[in-house]
């Protein structure tokens, strides 16, 4: 029985896997779905990506290896876990993942600028409220104060040279009208990990765990049982 693992996005828990989960289940898949720290399980300092990667190695301790699946920030993680860790992982799934940060807009160039000088802790509430709105940064707007700095430290982490250095059989599955990370950005995933597979869903978004479940779980045993 293979072990699939599967890390959820920023802001989210796995209980929003639900439908995947049992499809993974239904098809002979033992999961383990933790929950990040910092999102319902409390952290003492702000993580960077180093951190979230130390930390799943300690929870996959003894283990074996596994099915890697990461979504969003999620999959910014076992990028870096993968790089760092091949021997542990079978089979990497990576779902609109984050980890390319090459390129800011001027919006959120101006947000993390105002965010790093402390502005926006001394603006008024409306002030916060538009200037969020404008970057439509809500992560960061709903993030606890620890959350807040662990969110600024993991957008610094570009993973484009652990990217290269990934050996493992590798699956990318994107929506094409992904707004958070765009099917570009997959693309280049997908260039940059050698030996790679790109699936996109055309007209979907970033949750694709939400509205395309069965067929991410259909194309997941497939690429893990092919």
């Amino acid at each position: 029985m293979k072990t699939a693992v599967v890390l959820h996005g920023w802001a989210s828990n796995p209980a929003h896997w639900s439908q995947v989960i049992k499809g993974l289940k239904d098809n002979g898949f033992k999961v383990l779905k933790p929950d990040l720290p910092g999102f319902t399980v409390p952290i003492s300092k702000p993580y960077n990506t180093q951190d979230y990667v130390d930390w799943l190695k300690n929870y996959l301790r003894g283990k074996g290896k596994v099915v890697l699946i990461g979504q969003s920030f999620g999959g910014q993680i076992a990028i870096q876990f993968t790089a760092q860790n091949p021997l542990m992982v079978e089979r990497l799934v990576l779902i609109g993942s984050a980890g390319i940060r090459r390129e800011l807009n001027l919006k959120k160039q101006i947000f993390w600028l105002l965010a790093k000088m402390g502005k926006i802790l001394t603006a008024s509430p409306l002030a916060k409220k538009i200037l969020y709105k404008l970057a439509r940064e809500w992560d960061y707007a709903k993030a606890s104060p620890l959350m807040k700095e662990t969110l600024r430290l993991i957008v610094k982490d570009d993973q484009q040279t652990n990217l290269r250095k990934v050996l493992t059989p590798t699956l990318l599955l994107w929506g094409s009208r992904d707004r958070y990370t765009p099917i570009n950005q997959g693309q280049l995933m997908h260039r940059l990990i050698k030996g790679s597979t790109l699936k996109v869903f055309d007209g979907e978004g970033h949750g694709l765990h939400f509205t395309r479940a069965t067929d991410l779980v259909k194309a997941i045993t497939e690429f893990t049982h092919g």
